[in-house]
């Protein structure tokens, strides 16, 4: 349902709905994108939706370079129906960010700081005291802070609803893109990945440093970044809080990815005038990383538990920046399946196997880099 050059700006979720904004208009899956809804009656035909929220019963979008009638749009019918709800907001012509926080709603836009509603977007009143630069983006938090990304190295946070604000210096500075909170930590991305876990009076640097508009958590520690940079293009995950991250490219024809969600066990990737991709979550966390020391050798190690009915882990440590390929072998000598194949950084990883599929007997695994090629037995 949506056209195959549309370029994928945003996700939303909402009961079991997955929206999309996109430069084609706004649609709406029930069954995990198999197929989509467009909702556009009463949106302007030219506008690109760059955010989509809710609060209660009623859905908003912020829309881009429609040239009659630009800002946000609100619907009390689940789509169906849209109209302008741009009380209060100075013209624009482009929304950049919606975010719904307990009965607030906060709105970003190219020729305006921060504004919110407390009304279901009756009107709107400025929350820009303390700001400076131009606003991209907003985050809130499960401890009651709320974050502004600049397009300068700053993020502004407010303890008190957008009352007011104070300013955060990002170490080694960077563009803001994209925010993403879990329970202790915020994420930055734009021209790197930073974060801080004592709302700003301290970064560090992720070391990640490509161009990115989109990141996400999942959970305490998972971590999901889409590059749109040239030389490194694709989506990056980190399962130790942002110390590393691996490259998984598997299947994406176009990996310059602008917006990602996490949607009933799958990663939703919205890529640059290639539509929308998804893969099983257990598909691409079959690989993680265990520890933040680097190993100063090669090594693959007994795979735990052995014997094992039916999922067997796989350790391996790479001393420095490897192409790496660990494959699964049957008593003759075939190959089974490969678990990895692709380019990790230096670090200690764990590569996770689930037989169930194959009959029981014995297996070979097989470690190959440049520099380095071990095989071992497992049952």
């Amino acid at each position: 349902g949506i056209p195959s050059n549309s370029s994928i700006n945003c996700f939303y979720i909402k009961s079991n709905r997955l929206y999309t904004g996109t430069t084609t208009g706004l649609y709406y899956s029930t069954n995990e994108g198999n197929t989509w809804n467009a909702i556009n009656n009463g949106l302007p035909t030219n506008g690109y939706i760059n955010t989509v929220t809710s609060l209660d019963s009623v859905l908003y979008v912020g829309i881009q370079n429609a040239s009659t009638a630009n800002g946000l749009y609100r619907s009390t019918n689940n789509g169906e129906g849209w109209i302008l709800a741009n009380n209060g907001i100075p013209p624009s012509n482009e929304i950049y960010k919606l975010v719904s926080i307990g009965q607030d709603i906060y709105v970003v836009g190219s020729s305006f700081k921060v504004y919110k509603t407390t009304n279901n977007g009756e009107n709107w009143i400025a929350a820009n005291n303390g700001l400076s630069g131009i606003v991209r983006t907003l985050s809130g938090s499960s401890n009651g802070y709320l974050y502004a990304g600049t397009s300068g190295n700053y993020v502004y946070v407010s303890a008190n609803n957008g009352l007011t604000w104070t300013q955060s210096i990002i170490s080694g500075g960077s563009y803001v893109n994209s925010l993403a909170y879990n329970s202790t930590t915020l994420y930055m991305s734009g021209y790197s990945v930073n974060k801080t876990t004592n709302n700003g009076i301290n970064w560090i640097n992720c070391n990640l440093n490509y161009y990115s508009v989109a990141i996400i958590t999942n959970g305490e520690n998972e971590v999901f970044m889409g590059a749109s940079q040239s030389s490194a293009n694709g989506f990056y995950m980190s399962t130790n809080s942002g110390i590393n991250w691996i490259l998984k490219n598997e299947g994406l024809s176009s990996p310059s990815i602008l917006s990602l969600i996490v949607f009933n066990n799958y990663i939703f990737a919205g890529t640059t005038s290639s539509g929308v991709y998804r893969r099983l979550l257990t598909n691409i966390l079959n690989i993680s990383t265990f520890t933040n020391e680097i190993p100063s050798v090669y090594g693959l190690y007994q795979n735990y538990p052995n014997p094992f009915n039916p999922k067997t882990d796989i350790l391996f440590d790479l001393p420095k920046e490897s192409f790496v390929k660990l494959t699964v072998y049957d008593a003759l000598g075939k190959e089974v399946t490969v678990l990895v194949n692709q380019n990790l950084q230096a670090g200690s990883y764990k590569a996770d196997w689930n037989a169930s599929d194959y009959p029981s007997g014995i297996y070979f695994y097989k470690l190959e880099t440049e520099q380095f090629i071990e095989t071992k037995k497992m049952i």
